[in-house]
């Protein structure tokens, strides 16, 4: 499959490499099937670009590497994809200033990983890794929480 993403070019997919959101992202019910890209010298981001529309992406945020304290094992648990699975967060940024970027830790993104997908696979038909966006309620984790804060002078 080829995607022609207007954020990071044409992307040539194979079905194993998808990852499939059963009901969408929350809001987006018809946003299914994506792969995750990583962003070229930033290791903590990667692009989640969807496949039904060339424009419809998210850049993702490795939230485990920037907050050691977040609650990954609820995440989890809420997505039911297994401790092995990786949590995102989605990163906002606005009129492309990387210095009012935001990160919305309320309603992370959860990916089966690589290995445990194909152990859990081998029985279906259906190649791709499953992936769910989650609401985390009982916590006070932010819609738009910001990446950089900026010092008070000494």
């Amino acid at each position: 499959m080829i995607i022609n993403s207007t954020r990071i070019g044409i992307i040539e997919v194979q079905e194993q490499e998808l990852v499939h959101f059963p009901s969408g992202v929350v809001g987006l019910t018809d946003w299914q099937n994506a792969v995750v890209v990583p962003v070229p010298d930033l290791p903590l981001l990667n692009w989640l670009q969807f496949a039904h529309d060339p424009s419809a992406a998210f850049l993702l945020l490795d939230v485990q590497a920037l907050y050691p304290d977040y609650r990954l094992e609820f995440a989890r648990e809420q997505a039911q994809l297994g401790q092995d699975a990786k949590v995102y967060t989605i990163v906002k940024v606005p009129n492309g200033d990387f210095t009012q970027a935001t990160t919305n830790l309320m309603a992370p993104i959860v990916i089966e990983p690589p290995a445990s997908f194909s152990d859990k696979r081998q029985e279906t038909s259906d190649p791709r890794r499953l992936a769910q966006q989650v609401i985390l309620h009982d916590f006070n984790y932010p819609l738009r929480h910001p990446l950089f804060v900026e010092e008070a002078a000494c």
